[in-house]
């Protein structure tokens, strides 16, 4: 059985991410979903610096998303 990790976080959409009916266009969401990306390694003890410095590399190679609602 696969053991699962998670982190949430909270962020202020702001007006220069939304669309003209106040929705966070779609384009925007990867920047949100790396913060967090980032709080979940800084969580684990595991910043990306010292990734790095071990040379690893973690480059986003697909990402699929269902919107249930819009954020505002």
């Amino acid at each position: 059985m696969k053991e699962s990790i998670s982190e949430s976080i909270t962020r202020t959409v702001r007006y220069s991410d939304t669309d003209q009916m106040g929705f966070m266009h779609h384009s925007n969401y990867a920047r949100y979903y790396e913060d967090a990306r980032t709080a979940l390694f800084r969580k684990l003890g595991l910043p990306y610096s010292e990734i790095e410095k071990e040379g690893l590399l973690m480059p986003v190679v697909r990402m699929d998303a269902h919107f249930k609602q819009p954020l505002r």
